[in-house]
């Protein structure tokens, strides 16, 4: 599938700028996203990388999310097609290259989806409950794979940003509200997999499951 091809080039392109970096570290600004460049562009600076991208793979995104990454495609690739080395690319050029990956590396958001399946799962139930979700709800991280039996499934990890201060009940509360909306827009969105819906506050470790 182009989505997954083009999904696994670019986060190769991220694991050869730092090694670790699209766990610890998924999102860059612009001055760490140039420095690591530098030192990998025999690899990142070239029309492989966006070769298996295709608009009609991402009609699950929002519409602005469309543009954005469609016209970060685009230009990356006309940049690498009219100067295929990078060592003959102007610096306003290579400048452009990499504003146009560091756009398409943050739209992926790595850190919160762990797979090309999980991306468009999580993307098409995000859309459901974003106006859903209770206070207290920080980000979710999706991922897609097969449960111990043998059967998919679907990972849904909810961090909450309850103060360590306050009570139990409250956390309880809080994950209690969101569980059946988390649910039911996955039961939606992918029948066939199973959700196993887990809790976690962005201040400790395990809070809920």
């Amino acid at each position: 599938m182009a989505l997954e091809d083009f999904w696994r080039m670019i986060r190769l392109a991220i694991r050869t700028l730092n090694r670790g970096v699209v766990d610890d570290a998924p999102r860059f600004e612009q001055n760490e996203l140039s420095s690591h460049l530098s030192r990998a562009q025999a690899f990142w600076y070239s029309p492989k990388i966006v070769k298996d991208y295709q608009p009609s793979d991402f009609g699950f995104l929002a519409p602005e999310e469309r543009l954005r990454l469609d016209d970060a495609a685009t230009q990356f690739k006309h940049i690498v097609n009219t100067k295929t080395d990078y060592t003959e690319t102007t610096e306003e050029g290579r400048q452009d290259a990499q504003d146009a990956l560091l756009t398409i590396i943050n739209l992926f958001e790595f850190d919160r989806f762990n797979d090309p399946v999980a991306f468009e799962i999580g993307k098409r139930i995000e859309q459901q409950i974003v106006s859903k979700l209770p206070i207290g709800v920080d980000h979710v991280r999706y991922r897609a794979g097969l449960d111990h039996s043998g059967e998919p499934a679907l990972w849904v990890t909810v961090y909450l940003d309850v103060s360590p201060d306050s009570d139990e009940q409250t956390t309880w509360e809080i994950a209690d509200e969101c569980r059946p909306i988390v649910e039911e827009a996955a039961g939606e969105v992918s029948p066939d997999r199973f959700p196993y819906v887990t809790f976690r506050s962005i201040h400790e470790v395990v809070e809920v499951q």
